[in-house]
């Protein structure tokens, strides 16, 4: 999966839950160019419906798990 220009920045709003389906999201690893070196400059996170698949970058970090 590649994040581009088309992904969404999102502010303001819960990551636990998409916008779109209201399914629970998970975080990705940072894939690309704009993910690995802009992003982190202004503390976004890649994060995925594991439902309809949408890619969003929000400023929650997320729970880590074990």
């Amino acid at each position: 999966m590649q994040f581009g220009i088309l992904s969404r920045i999102v502010k303001g709003q819960n990551a636990a839950h998409c916008r779109r389906c209201s399914t629970k999201m998970r975080r990705l690893n940072r894939k690309g160019l704009l993910a690995k070196k802009l992003f982190p400059y202004f503390g976004y996170y890649p994060w995925e419906c594991p439902v309809c698949r949408e890619t969003f970058f929000y400023k929650d970090r997320g729970v880590r798990v074990k």
